[in-house]
């Protein structure tokens, strides 16, 4: 099932949005079309209007405040010349605050009268270089809403780009991997298969898929979920042959090797490229029962699940790890327990 929309009339999957399709039809009225879009037309284009379409041109957009976004790689060294991408999202995005950073100081200089006449900011460095890119957060003064990595597309400094500005990124913000397709190739893999952007970004996802079941060192956490321990049987059954057993290691080594930030929100990777979503902070007066005193709230909180172990006599998951059955002589089973727990509401004080 398809529909139809856009310049071109063309009939396009289900799931295209008209910002995919806006961006892609735009990159074309310009004189120069960068190869972010060019991928149905170009054996070395690229198709990256998807994930800017979803995650980047309807966000800033629809902010509804003042936004910015930092783009790392100017195109100096594309044989159509530089700036195409930086007049594109100027097309798009005419009231947020652009930033553009390349290497090739020359090339930045060349352009930087035409640069300022459209409201784009530059800077030059080598993201190689943690001085400069602690530099360019001096300058810029951080606090992206998006980030972009068009740049070298060495492994090492793509990651070690990511962990410098990640933190500079607005909560709620997105980060940007492109051309991530060369990164087992001899020329720019330069970590010794220690950081490939690919297997750090897969190993992200399972532990977002599976945060609870297990941990890097393999144990598994007391506070599970009443979804996840209903799963639980499951979960030994599948480890049990050789196999899931190795798949399960390999799995734990992966999340030591590459432990996911505490506040990445999602991961979107389509052909050769990926975004990184940052949790929003959630401001404490937003939160449930935020009026509530303290202990109330927490105690509201623990009364959401009965297998937490509030006291003795309710230990019916040890922090071990170790899961046991409800107690003798209780009288109902744990699935009567988590429905009396959940129908009921606190007790509230006399």
């Amino acid at each position: 099932m398809g529909c139809s929309f856009g310049t071109t009339g063309v009939r396009v999957a289900a799931w295209v949005s008209p910002e995919i399709v806006g961006m892609r039809d735009a990159a074309y009225d310009l004189n120069v079309t960068t190869d972010k879009v060019t991928g149905a037309a170009d054996p070395l284009g690229h198709e990256y209007h998807i994930m800017y379409g979803l995650f980047l041109i309807p966000v800033l957009k629809n902010a509804g405040r003042a936004t910015k976004m930092l783009e790392i790689g100017l195109g100096c060294a594309m044989n159509y010349g530089p700036g195409a991408s930086a007049l594109l999202w100027r097309k798009l995005l005419p009231n947020t605050e652009l930033w553009e950073a390349d290497i090739d100081q020359l090339c930045i200089k060349k352009h930087q009268i035409s640069m300022l006449q459209q409201g784009i900011h530059r800077l030059v460095g080598n993201q190689k270089d943690p001085a400069d890119l602690q530099r360019w957060i001096e300058t810029s003064r951080g606090d992206f809403d998006a980030i972009i990595d068009d740049g070298s597309h060495f492994n090492a400094d793509i990651m070690n780009t990511f962990d410098a500005l990640w933190p500079h990124l607005k909560p709620g913000g997105t980060y940007f991997m492109e051309d991530l397709q060369v990164g087992r190739s001899v020329h720019y893999e330069d970590t010794k298969g220690d950081r490939v952007p690919s297997d750090v970004l897969q190993s992200w996802m399972e532990q977002l898929v599976m945060p609870d079941l297990l941990t890097p060192k393999g144990v598994f956490q007391p506070q599970v979920s009443l979804g996840q321990r209903a799963n639980l049987s499951a979960w030994r059954s599948w480890n049990r042959t050789l196999a899931n057993r190795h798949a399960r290691h390999n799995a734990r080594q992966a999340r030591e090797r590459h432990p996911a930030p505490a506040d990445v929100a999602f991961v979107f990777c389509q052909a050769e490229s990926c975004a990184i979503g940052k949790k929003l902070r959630i401001p404490e007066f937003a939160l449930p029962g935020a009026t509530m005193p303290p202990s109330e709230r927490a105690a509201r909180h623990a009364n959401r699940n009965p297998f937490y172990p509030r006291s003795p006599s309710r230990g019916n998951l040890r922090r071990t790890g170790s899961v046991r059955g409800p107690s003798p002589g209780r009288g109902r089973s744990a699935a009567n327990t988590t429905g009396a727990a959940d129908a009921l509401p606190p007790k509230q004080a006399s």
